[in-house]
């Protein structure tokens, strides 16, 4: 009885990884916040690109021969982008509220499918143009730009549109590095290590030269509690993505990406508990209709892996 119930859990793996993963990513939204008020955004991201570096060690060396030169530039292109995501998540963080911002960046499945569609010249079904859509009324119920709402929002601050902004470009390079990876599945020659070992080197250069050119007027770790703060989020950073990549392992992406809409409600109440920030309708409401895509997504896919398991049987 014991064993049975064991293995009953212990298939649920990749759903407790994942669903973990997005408590973590909550967390290290809130540690985001807290640390960019008074470390650099560059700090932060330096400090990350740092402990992405052990990867090196889980580089899968004996199939380096299949490479091309055309996936390396894929590869670099990849860790560009995954670190440019993490600088401006790191902005949106620290302009805007980490439940606003943790919704706006959620909003990558929007961005893979136009960008799939301009660079892989994907069609675009029905079902897509409503994700689309959807996911751009989030977007614009969150972000509240003037040039929509006009007068009639008299109590947005500019550094929330442009936190809303950042989130945005986050959830753009974050699906730019989406489509790198699935072209280097395509090819079959995808290592994930490698493509983080790609983010912390263009991250360890860019922002470490950033710091020596002191960019900005914020001071780059001067206190015990500074280091502990900026130590802790990104190591949060890590682990949630080691915890994903476990997860896709044991488990259906589409599974995955449903359980990961936790981040966003986890991201909403550690805003309300830590923060003590007010929540707007209409940011609810946009974080709704952002959550509802993935959660769309997964229960589709889900619905054809069954059907496609039926029709083998």
């Amino acid at each position: 009885m014991a064993s049975n119930w064991f293995q009953a859990v212990y298939a649920q793996r990749g759903i407790a990884l994942a669903f973990i993963s997005s408590i973590i990513w909550a967390f290290n939204s809130l540690g985001s916040h807290i640390s960019t008020q008074t470390v650099s955004t560059w700090t932060l991201c330096f400090v990350n690109s740092l402990l992405y570096l052990p990867s090196l060690f889980f580089i899968h060396w004996e199939n380096s021969d299949r490479y091309r030169p055309s996936d390396g530039l894929l590869i670099l292109l990849a860790g560009i982008s995954d670190s440019a995501s993490m600088w401006f998540a790191s902005l949106g963080f620290s302009f805007t509220s980490i439940g606003n911002a943790s919704a706006i960046i959620f909003s990558k499945p929007l961005f893979c499918l136009i960008l799939s569609r301009i660079f892989l010249k994907e069609g675009l079904v029905l079902h897509d143009i409503g994700i689309t859509v959807t996911n751009f009324i989030g977007v614009v119920l969150i972000s509240k730009p003037r040039f929509v709402f006009g007068y009639y929002v008299t109590d947005v601050d500019d550094l929330e549109l442009w936190g809303s902004l950042a989130a945005l470009m986050s959830a753009v390079s974050g699906a730019c590095v989406f489509l790198c990876i699935r072209k280097l599945v395509e090819k079959n020659v995808y290592d994930p290590a490698l493509v983080m070992v790609a983010k912390a080197v263009v991250g360890y250069v860019f922002y470490g030269l950033l710091m020596f050119l002191n960019i900005n007027s914020h001071n780059h770790m001067k206190t015990a509690s500074d280091w502990f703060c900026v130590i802790s989020t990104c190591l949060a950073a890590v682990i949630a993505c080691v915890l994903v990549y476990l997860a896709l392992k044991c488990e259906n992406a589409s599974v995955v990406a449903l359980v990961g809409t936790a981040e966003v409600a986890l991201s909403y109440v550690l805003q309300v508990v830590f923060m003590e920030d007010k929540l707007e309708p209409t940011a609810i409401v946009g974080a709704f209709l952002i959550a509802i895509t993935p959660v769309w997504s997964a229960i589709r896919g889900m619905n054809y892996v069954q059907i496609g398991e039926v029709n083998k049987s």
